[in-house]
């Protein structure tokens, strides 16, 4: 209750005002090796912790709000902190994941393989792992999470992600 609605119409999304969560499709060429973008802006939740399931595919998650990323082993004993952006590996098993204060986040799911475009040699290392995007691409990972800080919307944000991803994949260096 109190809670205004709007609608996303070019994504297909509702959300409240105290949540949202955006999904898009990329366009061509990047459609054949990425699932989707996602964009979730949330309030605190009443719990510290939670799981998430293992989809087999690689995932880049990058925190807007948040400096950093609370990652736990399957056994929610082993805490990793992980500053800026990160790479998740395709994973096998479920992971732990902090969900401390508020969050907002961006995402890309990739395509089964469609990672390898993006990561090469790397990728068959991050298998049930997750770590820095900024080990994987230096200095643009970092450039990149600040141009999307700076960006004016949701909308905007997963544009300069899709437009950075292009660029990567056509072998332009990134902005």
């Amino acid at each position: 209750a109190g809670l205004r609605a709007s609608a996303f119409p070019e994504c297909g999304i509702r959300a409240t005002s105290a949540d949202m969560f955006l999904r898009q499709r990329p366009a061509a060429p990047l459609a054949a090796y990425v699932e989707c973008l996602w964009y979730s802006s949330r309030d605190a939740l009443p719990h510290t912790y939670e799981c998430s399931l293992p989809t087999g595919c690689a995932d880049i998650v990058l925190p807007l709000l948040q400096d950093h990323l609370v990652r736990e082993d399957e056994h929610g004993l082993v805490a990793r902190w992980l500053r800026g952006a990160v790479v998740q590996g395709p994973f096998d098993r479920f992971g732990v994941r902090g969900t401390t204060g508020p969050s907002t986040v961006l995402g890309v799911h990739f395509r089964a393989d469609g990672a390898a475009a993006f990561f090469g040699g790397a990728l068959p290392t991050l298998r049930n792992r997750t770590e820095l995007l900024e080990d994987l691409w230096g200095l643009p990972a970092r450039t990149l999470r600040e141009r999307l800080q700076a960006a004016t919307s949701p909308q905007n944000a997963l544009l300069v992600m899709h437009e950075h991803l292009v660029q990567r994949l056509m072998g332009a260096p990134p902005v």
